[in-house]
């Protein structure tokens, strides 16, 4: 892989300040793309990368310190900003192994608003798949009372999978969240979103951790724990969708199959701050997590949440496992 840094996209297409892929197949793999921007006069996307079109892949790349962001042109009635680390508008995308951090998209000033979607990633995908990823410290915000901001990790429409993700300290900054615009510190759904073994934690913005707006979403095996806001709830405009959420440990109680409502014993380790307390791995007492999933953890491809880097055995535990090898 190589390192992209420094890109600045001013003039249209405002889409990709380090990367743009334009209807193509790309696999893009152990790359950095760091600090790059999209400044727009109408709509930019893609603050780091922009993927247009064609079905692509990312793999153990590194997404951080990239913005996105919306103009003030008079003649434009709308002024947003898409995916301050990615946006992509694909049949479908799959990002496996990235770390998305740091990243901003924040709305511009139009006729009808700038709004802000996706600090971290913005995707616009019939399918789309994100595996082993972190999702930290992302910013969506907007620049009017007016306007609204969505999704401060993730911002979706269409069909999303998260898979033993971490989406962590990711924030809305919208005067709107005081009218009820704004939807998602950590994820927003305008489709529709699958979430398992993934740890949502930190995220913040006066708006639910994870917004939805339609049917159909099932969330197993994971921790939501520390958020502002609740666990789950509606995206602006919309009553409350059905989900399904089993297996999971939740600060909010939400009442069914294998639900924990307690404090997860989060601990620091070798790889980060979200490792499951356990007294096999030297810590004191065991956190109410382990071994507390849906069912085998054999054949699921996860790692640890053991701070000596032991494998998960047994049954599943609930929440993010951190990398048996050192993540790109």
């Amino acid at each position: 892989g190589f390192t992209i840094t420094g890109g600045l996209i001013e003039s249209e297409p405002t889409r990709g300040g380090g990367i743009l892929c334009d209807g193509a197949w790309p696999t893009i793999e152990q790359c950095n793309v760091l600090a790059n921007t999209v400044q727009a006069d109408e709509s930019g996307s893609g603050g780091g990368v922009c993927l247009w079109g064609g079905s692509p892949v990312m793999r153990n790349c590194r997404i951080s310190g990239n913005r996105a962001e919306g103009g003030f042109s008079v003649a434009s009635a709308w002024n947003n900003a898409h995916g301050g680390g990615v946006s992509a508008w694909t049949d479908s995308t799959e990002i496996t192994g990235c770390i998305i951090e740091n990243n901003i998209a924040r709305g511009g000033i139009g006729e009808a608003g700038g709004n802000g979607y996706g600090g971290g990633i913005s995707i616009s995908s019939e399918d789309a798949r994100l595996v082993n990823c972190v999702i930290r410290n992302n910013t969506s915000s907007d620049r009017n009372w007016a306007d609204e901001c969505a999704g401060g990790g993730i911002s979706s429409w269409g069909s999303l999978e998260l898979v033993n993700c971490l989406l962590e300290g990711n924030a809305l900054e919208s005067s709107a969240v005081r009218w009820g615009m704004a939807g998602g510190t950590a994820v927003y759904s305008g489709g529709t979103v699958t979430m398992r073994n993934c740890t949502v934690t930190g995220n913040d913005g006066g708006s639910p951790a994870v917004a939805l707006a339609h049917d159909g979403n099932i969330f197993s095996d994971c921790v939501f724990w520390g958020n502002a806001g609740d666990e789950i709830g509606k995206s602006y405009g919309y009553e409350l969708p059905v989900y399904v959420m089993t297996y999971s440990c939740t600060e909010q109680l939400i009442a069914s199959e294998g639900n924990i409502h307690v404090d997860p014993l989060f601990v620091s380790g070798p790889g980060g701050d979200y490792y499951l307390s356990q007294i096999a791995a030297g810590q004191g007492v065991t956190s109410p997590c382990v071994d507390a999933g849906s069912g085998p953890v054999a054949g699921l491809g996860l790692g640890t949440t053991r701070t000596d880097g032991a494998a998960d055995s047994g049954i599943v535990d609930m929440g993010y496992h951190y990398p048996l090898l050192p993540n790109v």
